[in-house]
């Protein structure tokens, strides 16, 4: 058994490496003549807007790099980039852009901007390689605005005060026609995604009743924080050791077989691909050991005893999951976090076999609660998810002698609502 999930897990190991240097996805480039061309972008977890990127047109086609230089625009994964010469706001690139550079400092460049909203009014964003956010906007055919934003520090009775420069405020007011909605809102409308997004999707929500042409004609899919439902089930090999007492060696209770089955919560916080997720399930699970142990080393002194020992229990487990490979289809993934493992029921007893005396307690007393650690591998596709889990905890002993641990491999298959 322990061959196997070497093998597998080597296998698992390499086919994670594999994957994970690129993930080619199926997406479309404009070239600066204007022919579009359908293909492969090896699309990343983009925190920072790409300065190129890298195309196949087949899958089994060479990579080629391509820049700004390169395109009109391409689309990738429901996102859409264009090219793009814009003032960017460069301050921000120095660490110490607060200091001594309390106005702004306007460079141009020719850089990839993503689309948020596209419209007769539009809306772009573009992240350094710092991770500082600019935004744009621009009417239909009109030149394409930075909106303008930064944090300098002011000096006022010789102390050093941090403020704001929100000038995209003034810029939105006058962008949007002066429309009373729109100064009602500017002042809590931060320089964010999220919040400049929604100032533009209510400027169509308002004005679509009017006039129902007017309406955008794509907006960047939301990234807003996801639950996944799910139902899991599988099986487990639990292993139980008992540290020895005395002269005794360590007593292996060997293996046992039982089945599990629970919900499970995912979590995908606001990222771009959702790589990291909380993985999270409320399950039932069993074990049940019978073993004849023999305790003496030598034969005026040997005993032997029927060892009895099971628990169920009610687990919640908490996991932060990372998906190497992450396709809408097919997916690759580690877990590592803890098992909150509630007793319900346990039962730790040994009873001599020559006599046949009562059962007597195993330990001192037995836990009602336990804690343990917990790592798997796995991969999904589409709703149904298959995974190698392994748990590791001290066992039901609730003193320090004997002592006890517990080891558990699970095999476990889940589907996601």
């Amino acid at each position: 058994m322990s061959k196997f999930y070497s093998i597998l897990f080597i296998s698992i190991l390499y086919t994670t490496f594999s994957f994970g240097q690129s993930n080619y996805t199926p997406a479309s480039i404009e070239k600066k003549d204007g022919t579009d061309v359908k293909g492969f972008i090896d699309f990343k977890d983009w925190g920072r807007t790409p300065r190129f990127i890298h195309f196949k047109e087949n899958e089994q086609d060479e990579k080629v790099k391509l820049t700004t230089d390169d395109l009109k625009s391409f689309n990738v994964n429901n996102k859409k980039y264009i090219s793009k010469i814009v003032d960017i706001e460069v301050s921000h690139y120095s660490n110490d852009h607060w200091k001594n550079q309390n106005g702004f400092k306007i460079e141009k460049d020719t850089v990839f901007l993503e689309v948020l909203i596209d419209g007769p009014k539009s809306l772009y964003g573009l992240a350094n390689k710092q991770g500082v956010e600019n935004f744009y906007i621009s009417n239909q055919n009109s030149n394409i605005e930075l909106l303008k934003y930064k944090k300098v520090f002011v000096v006022k009775d010789g102390k050093d005060y941090q403020k704001e420069l929100n000038h995209y405020r003034g810029q939105l007011l006058l962008f949007f026609d002066n429309e009373k909605w729109v100064n009602n809102i500017l002042s809590k409308t931060a320089y964010k995604k999220m919040d400049l997004m929604s100032v533009f999707e209510k400027y169509y929500d308002i004005h679509k009743v009017e006039n129902k042409n007017l309406k955008e004609t794509y907006k960047a899919p939301d990234e807003k924080t996801k639950i996944n439902i799910g139902v899991t089930a599988g099986v487990n090999f639990t292993n139980i050791s008992i540290a020895s007492t005395g002269s005794n060696s360590d007593i292996d209770m060997g293996s046992s077989t039982s089945y599990t089955f629970g919900l499970s919560f995912e979590i995908s916080p606001q990222i771009h691909l959702q790589r990291f997720t909380l993985y999270n399930e409320l399950g039932y699970s069993s074990y049940e050991h019978n073993a004849q142990v023999k305790l003496g080393n030598t034969i005026s002194s040997s005993r032997f005893y029927d060892y009895d020992l099971s628990a169920s229990m009610i687990q919640l487990t908490n996991l932060l999951r990372y998906k190497v490979y992450n396709q809408k289809q097919f997916k690759i993934f580690l877990n590592a976090g803890i098992c909150n493992n509630f007793i319900l029921n346990a039962k730790a007893e040994r009873t001599r076999v020559e006599n046949g005396s009562e059962p007597t307690d195993i330990f001192k007393g037995t836990k009602s609660y336990l804690l343990g650690g917990v790592f798997g591998y796995g991969f999904s596709i589409n709703r149904i998810s298959f995974e190698n889990r392994f748990e590791w905890n001290n066992g039901l002993a609730d003193a320090s002698r004997p002592k006890s641990s517990t080891t558990r491999i699970g095999l476990l298959v889940s589907y996601q609502f």
